[in-house]
């Protein structure tokens, strides 16, 4: 059904459909999985933040913070809200790993792509303690997408679109530095480069990145960097 499905017609409702079973799913196993058990620390710890967004705080870059307080702006704060939450996240992640998929592959190799990720943990199980670490889920595929069409197109949309990307990844936890030199080596190795790093593109990717992280990195200063 779904894989014969997986035409270039087809393809975005097919994976679509695949995408939203393997959330509502998982989120229905872990809201009965879980019943009549505390929340973790570490979903009390964010929501705890939440209640008073920042632009940082001790222990974490804001984006998992930003995130919980626009969910719980729109959803109730009860124990099936912070399953549907690390889902939707684990979704958007295979969502962005399902647009760079397409880009290299065609019909089933697409669809085997995203329904093996399915079955590992990383998505379903690890994924479900939404927190800070769990943000990188959906943002280094979603800046690694940006990234690609930036490097590939060299238009200035998608240039803003990596910068801005790779801050939020940045955002989500430190750890992202890795993904961002990643990029640089990809760059850098790849047989294109002298086209990509002679134009504007990476110029606005840097600043794109630099302005959507000024707004921490000011707090870091201003608190010392706790």
């Amino acid at each position: 059904g779904i894989a014969q499905a997986a035409t270039p017609g087809h393809e975005p409702p097919a994976v679509a459909v695949a995408i939203a079973l393997f959330a509502a799913a998982w989120c229905a196993f872990h809201i009965v999985s879980f019943r009549g058990i505390p929340l973790h620390a570490d979903l009390t710890e964010i929501y705890a933040w939440s209640r008073h967004p920042a632009l940082g705080n001790y222990k974490h870059p804001p984006l998992g913070t930003l995130m919980a307080a626009a969910w719980f702006a729109v959803f109730p704060a009860a124990e099936w809200s912070f399953r549907l939450l690390a889902l939707t996240n684990a979704a958007l992640a295979l969502f962005f790993v399902d647009r760079i998929a397409r880009r290299y592959l065609a019909g089933e190799k697409r669809l085997f792509c995203i329904l093996l990720l399915m079955l590992t943990p990383f998505y379903q199980l690890l994924a479900e303690r939404f927190a800070s670490n769990q943000t990188l889920v959906s943002t280094w595929p979603l800046a690694t997408w940006c990234f690609l069409r930036a490097f590939e197109s060299r238009r200035w949309t998608w240039a803003v679109a990596a910068g801005a990307t790779a801050a939020l990844a940045m955002l989500g936890k430190y750890w992202s530095v890795y993904l961002l030199a990643g990029f640089l080596v990809a760059a850098l190795s790849h047989p294109d480069r002298r086209a990509y790093l002679c134009s504007v593109s990476p110029w606005i990717s840097m600043a794109a990145r630099a302005l959507v992280l000024a707004p921490h990195i000011a707090w870091l200063l201003a608190n010392d960097f706790p």
